[in-house]
Parts: structure tokens; sequence; C-alpha cells
């Protein structure tokens, strides 16, 4: 079990009907009540497992004309922890056209 505190936002923009960018944020801090950290030889160290999580996305939309839109993507996210075992991290980017109907 543990308890965890999050925190989000998001924030959009839209100059003109072509452009839309949308930035969105995150952090989620959490406690474990039951979970040890592990010492580099995998004993237990006494210490409780503390973890902080944090993700991040941008997406951009840009009319290219009539109803077709060129969207680009890209987010990141990292968990970082008192227990080196724990941590990981990933990012990903992806480009599509859209047609809207």
């Amino acid at each position: 079990s543990r308890i965890g505190a999050m925190l989000w936002g998001a924030v959009t923009w839209n100059p003109d009907r072509r452009l839309a960018v949308e930035l969105a944020l995150s952090g989620e801090r959490s406690w474990y009540l039951g979970r040890e950290v592990l010492s580099a030889t995998g004993a237990l160290t006494g210490d409780l497992l503390r973890t902080f999580f944090f993700f991040g996305s941008l997406r951009v939309d840009w009319l290219l004309g009539g109803s077709t839109y060129l969207v680009l993507e890209a987010e990141a996210s990292a968990l970082y922890a008192n227990d080196e075992a724990e941590e990981a991290w990933s990012a990903a980017a992806r480009a599509g056209i859209e047609i809207a109907l």
C-alpha cells in the first residue's frame, strides 16, 4: 500500500484556426508504507520506498488545407526513486495526417 499526491495541468494555445498547440504536464509523489528499499547487494535497507513520477506531452495540430491536418506528438515520462531498481524512463514521438469528415 502507498500514499500519493498528484498534480496535473494542461495549456492549449490556438493563435488562429490553422494551428493548435497543447502541452500537458503531471507529477506524482508516492510513499510506500510496507515496501523497503533494497541495497545494491539485494539486502533490505530499512528505508521505505519513495517515488516521483513525471509525465509530459506536446501535441501540435496544423491545418494544411480544407479538412487535412498535420499532427505532431511527443511525450516523455520518468520514474525516480530512492531504489535504483525502480527507476525508469520512456520517450515517444509520432507524426501523422488527420482528415476531418
